[in-house]
């Protein structure tokens, strides 16, 4: 049977978008299509396409599936739904004739650009199509216009232009903004609240959590809330005019007269405090925090932010989601002193490695991270043809469908279809990863080049807190943090030089941490364990060279030596399947299989994997 893909494009009204698809679905069927869930590409939109930004979704989830073979045909209700833009529209026909050759049926105009049986294109359809193009480009901007009139109107007379009204705002039937008389209880308590001796967002937080479940109350919402001049009657409405040329002009700026929640005099004091309590803790702190947004919750994914202990004389990072009303299961805070020193260190032995390096040193890495370059090159441009031919064999897969005569002859079609499938995100997700190692050997040869940093100019830099956190960004892009127990845990540090793994612990009586780097080991936090891959006791250099190279051998196409088999990929969250492959793959040296973290500790001990964390 042949497939046919249905793209819907609408605005957020939901039953436009079910019209399109219940006169959609029958005229594909009527002409002896069948249509799978997954080939149905939709999504509400508004406003106009742009040909210099990232494809929407659904038609960048369209070109995929043309790629890989699973589209016959596509069904469009509209041209107008295709696209309002004159560019965007006709390099979308030129690209589905010429790259993908699928035809696509206007239901409005009930014609293909390709012949679906003979596969000659329409080319009066094409010419005809450039001009419906131009006239819903037309049609947008008159709309835009006319849209920009209403909303100028609406803004003079007190009205809503558009979105949901501030908290303690709502709208009549008219659209006129009125007071929400229950929430607007909630604004003048905030505000209250946050004028008495002791208040802060913090605690105006903590207060509203315990009277009201209407949202979260993040200090963020409150800071917003606590700033926001429409309370006092005055909101500012910004509009774009469609017809300005001019693009400092295009945003018109209007003052819309609402009823009054806060006066002027309570919310200028409000803006006083904000602003003292901002200038007051920028003076005080006298402290630069080196790892400030840098080291990121493995829960939630939000920044850990910095807190005082021990009355003020101590700092931690923590993650304050929890507080802040966000869901959030970590609970680990990291001794700011001792994580930053040890991050310090880490860059630190970086650059005088760098400095420490002859000229003839620096060519003879930077010919090295080249070849590197190449060799990385090389393996992605030999994976994408892999994928081609994957691409062409899954589409194979339709023909013999249409001959197959048993349901034992489907069954097996259906898992050939999921292997390619998988092969085939196997592989791209492969050439992602070659990607990341590329950014890494070329920022590699930007510092072989650059570096020029002596041992004085670096003790010049620690004497200034700000420069070594300007250092430490340079070098470090996040730090994610796991705990383990008793205070143990593990820091993914990535780096621009790749990824590093530091085990610490702020109760270590020798005041040191001790790190892994390099592809050849994976921490897994589900389990609290590494896989190593490789010998860490004997010729640790070479042998994990030759283990990393093999290693990256391993793609969806399989291995020569089928002793070393590898059957199930690394799993970024369970080590468990991973021992399977630890007995069939893993036989290079003693070393190579799974640790625990103290057991991994002594291995580096050992080979003096160490930095110190001394403050």
């Amino acid at each position: 049977m042949k497939r046919a893909a249905l793209l819907l494009r609408c605005s957020t009204d939901s039953q436009d978008y079910d019209r399109q698809l219940r006169d959609l679905q029958p005229t594909a069927e009527h002409m002896g299509y069948i249509i799978e869930k997954d080939l149905i590409f939709g999504e509400y939109i508004t406003g106009k396409d742009d040909v210099r930004k990232k494809d929407r979704e659904s038609i960048a989830n369209l070109k995929l599936a043309c790629q890989e073979g699973k589209v016959d045909a596509i069904f469009i209700n509209e041209v107008s739904r295709l696209s309002r833009d004159s560019i965007a529209g006709r390099l979308f026909i030129r690209e589905f004739n010429e790259d993908y050759r699928v035809p696509i049926f206007f239901r409005d105009l009930q014609q293909w650009t390709i012949d679906p049986i003979n596969k000659n294109r329409n080319a009066y359809l094409e010419q005809m199509l450039g001009f419906y193009f131009d006239a819903a480009s037309a049609e947008l901007k008159s709309m835009k216009t006319r849209f920009a009139s209403g909303k100028r109107k609406n803004a003079r007379t007190g009205k809503s232009i558009g979105g949901v009204p501030s908290i303690g705002y709502t709208k009549d039937k008219d659209g006129t903004i009125i007071i929400d008389e229950e929430n607007s209880k909630l604004i003048k308590i905030i505000f209250d609240k946050y004028l008495e001796k002791d208040g802060t967002i913090t605690t105006v937080g903590r207060y509203l959590r315990g009277i009201s479940n209407v949202r979260t109350w993040g200090t963020g919402t409150i800071g917003n809330i606590l700033r926001n001049k429409a309370y006092t009657g005055k909101m500012e409405v910004l509009i774009t005019n469609p017809d300005e040329i001019d693009e400092n002009k295009k945003v018109e700026k209007f003052i819309t007269t609402i009823p009054v929640i806060i006066d002027e005099e309570t919310f200028n004091k409000v803006q006083k405090k904000l602003d003292a309590n901002r200038s007051a803790q920028e003076y005080t702190r006298t402290k630069v925090h080196l790892l400030q947004k840098l080291i990121v919750c493995s829960d939630c994914g939000k920044a850990f932010s910095t807190k005082t202990v021990n009355s003020g004389r101590n700092y931690t990072y923590c993650c304050v989601s929890k507080q802040n009303g966000i869901n959030c299961n970590l609970s680990i805070s990291l001794d700011a002193d001792k994580t930053e020193s040890i991050i310090w260190n880490l860059v630190k032995s970086k650059l005088l490695e760098l400095n420490r390096l002859e000229i003839s040193e620096r060519q003879e890495r930077i010919e090295k991270e080249k070849q590197q370059l190449q060799s990385y090159e090389e393996e992605i441009t030999a994976i994408e043809l892999a994928i081609e031919k994957i691409v062409r064999k899954r589409k194979n897969l339709i023909d013999y469908l249409e001959d197959a005569e048993s349901d034992e002859e489907v069954e097996d079609i259906k898992a050939r279809r999921k292997k390619y499938d998988n092969e085939i995100s196997d592989s791209k997700n492969r050439i992602n990863q070659i990607r990341d190692k590329i950014d890494i050997c070329k920022s590699n040869i930007t510092q072989y080049f650059n570096s020029s940093l002596t041992s004085d100019i670096i003790s010049s830099i620690e004497s200034n807190r700000n420069k070594m956190k300007i250092q430490i960004k340079e070098f470090i892009k996040k730090i994610v943090p796991y705990p383990i127990a008793n205070s143990h845990s593990v820091l993914e540090v990535h780096t621009i030089f790749g990824l590093y793994y530091i085990l610490y612990s702020s109760r270590d009586k020798d005041k040191q941490a001790y790190y892994l780097y390099g592809s050849y080991y994976k921490f897994f936090p589900k389990d609290n364990k590494f896989l190593v891959i490789g010998d860490m006791d004997e010729d640790i250099i070479e042998k994990n060279m030759q283990v990393s190279k093999f290693a990256q051998s391993f793609t969806t196409f399989g291995y020569t030596d089928k002793t070393k088999e590898i059957t199930t990929s690394i799993s970024n969250s369970d080590i468990s399947d991973n021992q399977i492959i630890n007995q069939k793959y893993f036989k290079i040296t003693d070393s190579t299989g799974v640790y625990t973290y103290e057991e991994m500790k002594e291995k580096c001990k050992k080979m003096n994997w160490i930095i110190s964390f001394i403050v």
